[in-house]
């Protein structure tokens, strides 16, 4: 999804038609991870369940994509959930501006909220990741390159480590997929 700047002019993306047909025996959902202090949704991907080819595919969302919200005015998508109140609510209303942006509406929808995250991996006794690069952000994470072991608390900084990246968001989007 593009966004077309020409001077002072936005052009919110909006689908003319859908990603693709909406295949048989397959089921796409929307996956959100909230930010820290839960207002946003800080990472956002399509999840598609192919049963006929037991695949799972991953397309994320910029989270800095545009959307138009009730009123007219321009907001980032990441917003949508906490600018509708969050919870249930703001899920809704994110799914919408998902179904405007791609052409169909996701048949629902899975919120993680970050302290979970981390005490789940916490739970499992850490994660095994390699790290594609050496990432250091001072207070928020340290870590080299190579196969990692990772805690909770860890992994929470490599998914939102983003600025160290030579392309940002979209290398923070290949991490979290992976």
């Amino acid at each position: 999804v593009a966004l077309l700047v020409l001077g002072s002019f936005f052009r919110i993306p909006q689908a003319e038609e859908s990603l693709g047909q909406r295949k048989e025996n397959t089921a796409a959902i929307l996956l959100c991870g909230t930010d820290k202090d839960g207002t946003r949704t800080d990472t956002m991907m399509l999840v598609y369940l192919d049963g006929e080819e037991n695949r799972v595919g991953l397309l994320s969302l910029p989270r800095d994509t545009l959307t138009r919200t009730s009123e007219g005015k321009r907001a980032k998508l990441n917003s949508a959930y906490g600018r509708n109140g969050g919870g249930e609510e703001g899920m809704e209303w994110t799914m919408n501006y998902v179904q405007d942006i791609i052409g169909y509406r996701p048949d629902g929808y899975i919120l993680v909220e970050i302290p979970v995250l981390k005490d789940l991996i916490d739970l499992f006794g850490g994660v095994e990741f390699y790290v594609p690069q050496d990432m250091n952000a001072p207070g928020k994470v340290f870590l080299e390159e190579g196969l990692q072991h990772l805690t909770g608390e860890q992994a929470l900084g490599l998914l939102r480590f983003r600025f160290g990246y030579v392309d940002q968001d979209i290398g923070r989007q290949n991490v979290q997929k992976e």
